[in-house]
């Protein structure tokens, strides 16, 4: 779950026509998932406080959501964007599990080898999608860099600092700071290439900053004990 199943289900769904704003706004779902897996499965608590600051980083997505155009027709894509958020909320779990059964996990050995194994399943899925042709080695200088950006970076960092997260808070904890994602995203996009946010992408991106701010502060007031140094 933690590669394989996620990337699949997202990159399947982009390629079948899920816009990629989109897919990027779907994968938050996993924090709504999260938290929900987690008080199922593990008991963990749910605070009021992240109720609320869930339901407005929802509320958020929903109205960037709006602003992305009329979804009619994309069913299948959709639910693969959801299948990839639930995959995501399903590794965040299992990494609890194994903190609570006393596994002391190494963030980067992890990520690695999570990044690795997929590695074959990923190479058959290509080969029997077609994906495996001559024309594939065109842009190879690009794909290298596009790789290696993703791989180094958006993989490897990322997965690092989200898996030490997971280590040492609960899921209900961590998995709201994923909707940041949307909100970079956009101002990125504005900085970098000029793209200027409409009045629901901005409402949106506001309404998720605050939805974090409440589901820290509630964090913070129930008195969460911090984690340990080192």
């Amino acid at each position: 779950f933690f590669a394989f199943m996620q990337f699949t289900f997202l990159f399947v769904g982009m390629k079948i026509g899920l816009p990629t704003g989109m897919a990027s706004l779907l994968l938050q779902l996993q924090a709504v998932f999260t938290p929900a897996l987690a008080f199922v499965l593990l008991g963990e608590r749910v605070g009021r406080h992240t109720v609320v600051g869930m339901v407005a980083s929802l509320a958020g997505l929903a109205a960037i959501l709006s602003a992305a155009g009329d979804v009619g027709g994309r069913l299948v894509p959709l639910l693969l964007g959801v299948a990839a958020a639930m995959s995501w909320a399903v590794s965040n779990v299992v990494v609890r599990i194994g903190v609570r059964r006393g596994y002391a996990y190494r963030p980067i050995s992890l990520v690695v080898w999570a990044s690795l194994i997929p590695v074959l399943p990923f190479s058959l899925l290509a080969w029997a999608t077609g994906e495996v042709t001559p024309a594939a080695w065109d842009g190879l200088a690009a794909g290298i860099l596009s790789a290696l950006y993703l791989g180094l970076l958006g993989t490897v960092l990322a997965y690092v600092l989200w898996v030490r997260a997971l280590s040492l808070f609960d899921g209900a904890t961590v998995a709201p700071f994923s909707l940041m994602i949307p909100v970079i995203g956009l101002s990125a996009g504005y900085l970098l290439f000029g793209e200027v946010l409409g009045p629901a992408e901005l409402a949106g991106s506001i309404l998720i900053v605050a939805g974090v701010v409440v589901h820290v502060y509630g964090t913070v007031r129930r008195g969460r004990p911090l984690p340990p140094e080192g």
